[in-house]
């Protein structure tokens, strides 16, 4: 059963529908993703320098985009998520909003493993 789960940012008030399991092509997705963000956050801790955290929310775009099965959130319209279009501002906001959204799936991604008969 779809896992429904309300926004906590206030910007992007609402709800997510997130799949009950991820299929192979979203689970690869989603952890090209994560791989991204990892690489980025590494050669720029070699380079000493403070990241973009722009860069590191569109890496994380196309595998949240990959999970989530349905939007509706104040101020964004389905048709507007695709990783050419999805916002980059406000800022706060949208980092926020994918944060969040990292952890929900990385929950369910690591579910099962909490369950007592796992």
């Amino acid at each position: 059963m779809p896992k429904t789960i309300e926004s906590p940012v206030k910007r992007f008030s609402g709800t997510v529908v997130l799949p009950d399991a991820l299929t192979f092509p979203q689970y690869n997705a989603f952890n090209a993703a994560m791989k991204a963000v990892k690489t980025y956050n590494d050669a720029m801790k070699a380079a000493e320098t403070n990241p973009e955290r722009s860069r590191q929310n569109q890496a994380m775009v196309p595998g949240v985009l990959a999970c989530v099965a349905e939007w509706t959130l104040a101020n964004l319209t389905p048709e507007q998520l695709t990783e050419e279009t999805f916002p980059a501002t406000p800022y706060v906001a949208v980092t926020q909003l994918l944060t969040w959204l990292v952890k929900a799936i990385t929950d369910l991604v690591f579910e099962a493993d909490d369950s007592p008969n796992a």
